[in-house]
């Protein structure tokens, strides 16, 4: 499949998962089924307490306004373009100098550029506790992620500032970070914390592809993986929504999403759906094996859908 399908696709409002590169992602993990089913939701005094803590800090939306000004400022963030690049760079030394504002000695933190065969780089930073001896093998790893590449859609390489599509899912990534690190956050012992950036999203979530095929490869132990993706534009007139895609995720997962909600967020939450087949690089770890799911702006019904594609068509 060539990118002038890819962009005719786009051009007729169809969305796709171009699988050309990881045709078998998912079977090697389906031989390791039962240790990726996620286990009922449920929430604890212990983790409420840590919640209320967080949220006691300072949070407003400053730096998001900031960072999508910003973001948006690159005039595409086409993952085949320079543009790309640059855009990825700029994740890459924003996060970095999310961590710098506020060095701990109690938290382990690396980010790293994770390359692809296209010019935009994916981005990952994790985060453990610094005296935790937990085994690489037994460790669980915990995913929050957005795709940080923008496309027009009808000319490829002219103006895409993806405020919302997706910039707005990358800058509340970088928030929850931010709150993360400001309150000295440190995860326990036996689990990491990662926040992802994918590139080339647009093309076919080639960049979370990638990624999630990685950690298959290596045993990784994907315990969760939210993916945010548009969460800005509220309808004028319309009440904001936290929304949930039923489709290609996790259902215990999700519903574990819903009752924090529920716990901790003055907005109701609703569940939507465009087909079975539709959503964003969550659907590149649901592939893979691995419990994920979706948080959107607002209900999806008829908007867009995904098919897959290889290069058969």
């Amino acid at each position: 499949m060539t990118e002038g399908d890819k962009f005719r696709l786009k051009q007729q409002g169809l969305e796709f998962i171009d699988i050309t590169e990881h045709p078998n992602l998912g079977q090697l993990n389906a031989q390791r089924a039962s240790r990726f089913v996620s286990p009922e939701p449920r929430l604890s005094a212990q983790s409420s307490g840590a919640v209320n803590a967080l949220l006691a800090g300072e949070i407003t939306t400053d730096h998001m306004r900031t960072d999508i000004v910003k973001l948006s400022s690159f005039w595409t963030r086409s993952y085949r373009s320079n543009w790309g690049l640059l855009s990825s760079n700029w994740v890459f030394d924003h996060v970095s100098s999310i961590l710098a504002a506020k060095p701990s000695d109690k938290t382990k933190v690396s980010v790293t550029k994770f390359p692809h065969k296209f010019v935009q780089n994916s981005v990952i930073l994790r985060l453990e506790a610094a005296d935790d001896t937990t085994p690489e093998a037994e460790k669980e790893v915990v995913i929050v992620g957005a795709h940080q590449d923008s496309l027009n859609y009808k000319l490829p390489f002219f103006r895409a500032p993806g405020s919302d599509d997706d910039g707005s899912g990358t800058v509340t990534v970088f928030q929850i970070l931010r709150s993360l690190v400001e309150q000295e956050f440190v995860p326990p012992h036996g689990v990491a914390i990662e926040f992802q950036w994918y590139a080339a999203e647009e093309g076919g979530l080639l960049g979370s592809q990638d990624v999630a095929a990685a950690y298959e490869a290596a045993g990784v132990n994907v315990k969760g993986m939210l993916q945010m993706d548009m969460t800005a534009f509220v309808k004028d007139d319309t009440t904001p929504v936290i929304a949930f895609f039923q489709d290609e995720v996790d259902k215990n997962l999700t519903t574990f999403a819903t009752k924090l909600v529920d716990a901790y967020v003055p907005l109701p939450w609703n569940m939507t759906t465009c087909g079975p087949t539709c959503g964003s690089d969550h659907m590149a770890w649901t592939r893979a094996g691995y419990p994920a799911i979706i948080a959107t702006e607002a209900k999806f019904e008829g908007t867009f859908c995904r098919t897959l594609v290889t290069d058969d068509g």
